[in-house]
């Protein structure tokens, strides 16, 4: 399989899994309100302080499902880079690899694309503020729960109008989707690059 064809295939790959990531939130936000309002059922056969007792411990579980798609979004769009990354140093014959370069993962990526194997993605400033601030993100709600020590993922949440409570981002279904859609823009955007500098030999032939 040539190099264009692999993107070719890679791209399609990802295509599917960012969709099946998308359907999963909706599927989660629905199971979400579904179990909302078997707990508002509930709550009317309570006397008034299990009420407010059960109140207090209704957020953490969507809080916790929500962020798990933030963090496999990230999973995934590391997978694609990194097999981008290594198709372009298969067809240059790089001896360099991608994880030989010091920085963050989108640090090395870009690094990697514009010094080494010579792929301008043709992002924007704003979008690779974005991809740090996602992965600052990631690692925040691994970490430190959503607890946001970083000043950077502070202005990151900011941006991209991220809901906080005393220091803490929270993640909704629409902050899901938000998320979602810029990352994959920024994943159409570098496929599209990589496939023009390699284009696939079978497709140019039709």
């Amino acid at each position: 399989m040539n190099p264009g064809e692999k993107l070719f295939s890679n791209y399609i790959s990802a295509v599917r899994e960012f969709e099946d990531l998308r359907r999963h939130a909706d599927r989660l936000e629905r199971l979400m309100e579904e179990d909302e309002q078997a707990r508002q059922i509930d709550v009317q056969h309570l006397t008034a302080k299990q009420a407010e007792t059960e109140e207090l411990f209704a957020d953490p579980f969507p809080q916790v499902f929500y962020a798990s798609i933030v963090i496999a979004n990230c999973i995934l769009f590391e997978q694609h880079i990194k097999g981008l990354a290594r198709t372009a140093q298969s067809a240059l014959s790089r001896s360099l690899t991608m994880d030989d370069l010091r920085g963050s993962l989108i640090q090395r990526f870009g690094k990697y694309c514009f010094d080494v194997v010579d792929l301008n993605l043709g992002f924007s400033d704003a979008q690779w503020e974005f991809l740090t601030g996602l992965f600052l993100l990631r690692n925040c709600l691994v970490h430190d729960a959503g607890d946001m020590k970083n000043a950077q993922v502070q202005k990151f949440a900011a941006v991209q109008e991220l809901p906080v409570f005393e220091d803490s981002v929270l993640i909704y279904h629409k902050d899901v989707l938000q998320l979602l859609s810029r990352t994959w823009e920024i994943v159409e955007a570098m496929y599209a690059a990589a496939m023009r500098k390699f284009p696939s030999e079978t497709r140019a032939e039709k």
